[in-house]
């Protein structure tokens, strides 16, 4: 069963970001395949939650490595799962806040 997937203000503001800088330092054929990898990991997500490590067992938070650059931190509830950062891995880990 497939969960619906909801991104938090602050993820949506972190992918932005990243969209943004992987467009200024790389190309076009960089971001699309980024996109197309966020796209597949999603859905992954989406239909299996649990496959992604448990960093934080008292909020339930999972992390799923996009590339070693970027990762995905997310929480699931019943029939959903939230998006809560895309952090670049570049910046301080000790800095992210959920």
């Amino acid at each position: 069963m497939t969960k619906e997937v909801y991104w938090s203000d602050d993820s949506k503001k972190d992918f932005n970001e990243i969209i943004e800088f992987i467009q200024y330092q790389w190309n076009q054929q960089i971001v699309s395949d980024f996109l197309d990898k966020i796209d597949h990991l999603i859905f992954q997500i989406s239909k299996n939650p649990k496959t992604f490590p448990l960093i934080n067992r008292e909020f339930g938070i999972r992390k799923c490595v996009i590339s070693k650059h970027n990762s995905i931190f997310y929480t699931e509830e019943d029939k959903k799962v939230f998006i809560l950062r895309v952090f670049a891995n570049r910046k301080d880990p000790d800095k992210i806040k959920f």
